[in-house]
């Protein structure tokens, strides 16, 4: 799926290839991967390299209906894998974005057997585990990159490449 482009510029990606990568200006640019990318998920994994000129409030990735699965910068610094569960409430994991100059490779994955999420930064993992009998909510929505899926909001102000979406977990 090559996605619907909205706005976002190619742009020079993490080798210096020219118009290799997607810019987006954090105001009004995304790509619309269409949907049932993740529907109902037992496993998936998500990889991307991103880039961020900023860290304000926005979504790498997002994709939501019922439920809700996002790659976001909250704001204060960080980047998360954030879901939404089954019970109502939400479950979330990640750390530090290292800085705002390189490139960074973001994997969010989730197995429902284990009840595993993990997101790697740049290859070091963080993880939390969801209680039994609780799921990650079933989401339809589309997919979108650079932008909150079920809201026109909270737009990516960087670069995005190289997005992988699998409906199993990828260990290294």
């Amino acid at each position: 799926n090559n996605g619907t482009v909205n706005g976002a510029t190619l742009n020079t990606d993490r080798f210096g290839n020219a118009n290799s990568a997607y810019s987006f200006d954090g105001v009004n640019d995304y790509i619309d991967l269409g949907s049932y990318i993740l529907n109902n998920p037992q496993q998936y994994t998500i990889s991307c390299w991103a880039k961020f000129n900023n860290n304000i409030f926005s979504y790498i990735f997002g994709q939501a209906t019922n439920g809700e699965i996002q790659i976001q910068s909250d704001g204060s610094g960080n980047v998360k894998s954030w879901n939404k569960l089954t019970n109502g409430g939400s479950v979330s994991v990640g750390n530090t974005i290292p800085d705002l100059v390189n490139w960074h490779h973001l994997v969010a994955s989730f197995d429902n057997i284990s009840k595993v999420l993990t997101f790697r930064i740049d290859n070091i993992p963080f993880t939390i585990t969801i209680p039994n009998g609780v799921n990650i909510q079933s989401f339809n929505g589309n997919a979108l990159l650079g932008r909150q899926s079920n809201l026109s909001a909270n737009f990516f102000n960087g670069s995005i490449d190289d997005v992988v979406i699998y409906n199993r977990i990828l260990t290294q």
